[in-house]
């Protein structure tokens, strides 16, 4: 079993993990609390089904505004306290763990929407071997590597493929820019027909085309509007508003102004900022990110996606509030980052396949000329 290196944890009760999911209830741990005296208790004081079956029939935990409808005052688990750990959800159960078998070992890494995880607060992650192991009795680790894995389209990568593109991302990712690693993998994986050729002169060439520029804007833009727009249909005006730096109101961040305000101030954030990016795009490479949900691409993509995002509502947040930009600023974007782009699957499957299409052509147009 092989634990993300230099990784703390231990849980800070700040009851992160019970607010903004949308947590389905296993057949076992439904019939646990069904009829419970705590069931009774909550629907009594919250006036709410403790679960909600929704139409894809499954059940999933209700909420209270944003929170789970067992959350307490003090932000601790009801379920926990009065019927133990082995009452709750699965999803409930395992988080911040998250736990990948392969080939070769068992990889452990965490949630970064755990504010432990995102503060490096605890002990050692390996300290809690004996937890993870208990929680891999009771509910199996995903598996990944045993069959060739999707590239994009018919292109595949076996094991061993893959383990050349994760150790050049983690190695690359410890020094440097992370698009110059991150970028360098991308033409890789856009124009495998052989071998990998992890080509270093590569990262001028997403510097200086135009043409990278204007995909990489685009996609960058549609992503902000699509969390950021006041209605879905407002999603293709304000994807087109960024990119022509027009005046804009994000409604989820509340703020109005030009992207060439944000722009602006990213090269001189804190250089925290980008070690801290760092650290969270070794630990998406090290919990076998790239081969989970999506193809191997589209993950791709979206890691080299995160720097901007992560360096944009970092400034974003520090504006909104007025002042210099703290780790407040930047825990937050990455709570943003974390749940939503990393976590978030269902509904966005055309959007990153639609960027993997377009990264595709690009590179194609441009590959004659360099």
């Amino acid at each position: 079993m092989k634990f993300l290196p230099d990784q703390n944890y231990d849980c800070v009760l700040c009851g992160r993990s019970c607010q903004g999911w949308n947590i389905e209830v296993d057949l076992a741990t439904r019939g646990r609390i069904r009829g419970s005296e705590l069931e009774l208790r909550v629907l009594q004081e919250t006036g709410l089904s403790s679960t909600l079956v929704p139409g894809d029939h499954r059940t999933r935990m209700a909420s209270r505004g944003d929170a789970c409808v067992y959350l307490d005052e003090n932000k601790l688990c009801r379920i926990h306290g009065e019927m133990g750990a082995g009452a709750k959800p699965h999803g409930c159960r395992q988080f911040p763990f998250l736990m990948v078998e392969t080939p070769d070992d068992t990889y452990v890494g965490l949630s970064f929407y755990c504010t432990a995880a995102q503060r490096n607060e605890g002990r050692p992650l390996a300290e809690h071997q004996d937890d993870v192991e208990a929680l891999l009795r009771k509910l199996p680790a995903r598996k990944v590597g045993f069959r060739p894995l999707v590239l994009e389209g018919d292109g595949q990568l076996d094991w061993a493929e893959y383990k050349e593109l994760e150790q050049f991302l983690w190695e690359g990712l410890a020094v440097g820019f992370p698009e110059r690693a991150l970028s360098i993998a991308l033409w890789a994986a856009c124009t495998k027909e052989g071998p990998w050729r992890f080509d270093p002169d590569i990262s001028e060439v997403f510097d200086r085309a135009t043409e990278l520029f204007d995909t990489r804007l685009l996609c960058l833009s549609s992503l902000v509007a699509a969390q950021e727009a006041a209605s879905p249909d407002q999603t293709w005006p304000l994807t087109e508003a960024i990119r022509a730096d027009e005046p804009v109101h994000l409604t989820r961040t509340g703020w109005t102004g030009r992207r060439s305000e944000i722009d602006a101030r990213a090269p001189n954030l804190p250089p925290w900022v980008h070690d801290e990016i760092q650290r969270y795009l070794r630990a998406l490479v090290f919990r076998k990110f790239l081969a989970l949900d999506r193809t191997v691409l589209q993950n791709l993509i979206v890691l080299y996606m995160m720097p901007p995002i992560l360096r944009s509502y970092t400034i974003l947040f520090s504006m909104v509030r007025g002042g210099e930009v703290e780790r407040e600023d930047y825990y937050r974007a990455l709570s943003f980052t974390e749940k939503d782009l990393s976590h978030t699957l269902q509904g966005a499957e055309g959007t990153w396949s639609t960027f993997a299409r377009l990264y595709q052509e690009t590179i194609k147009l441009i590959k004659p000329y360099v």
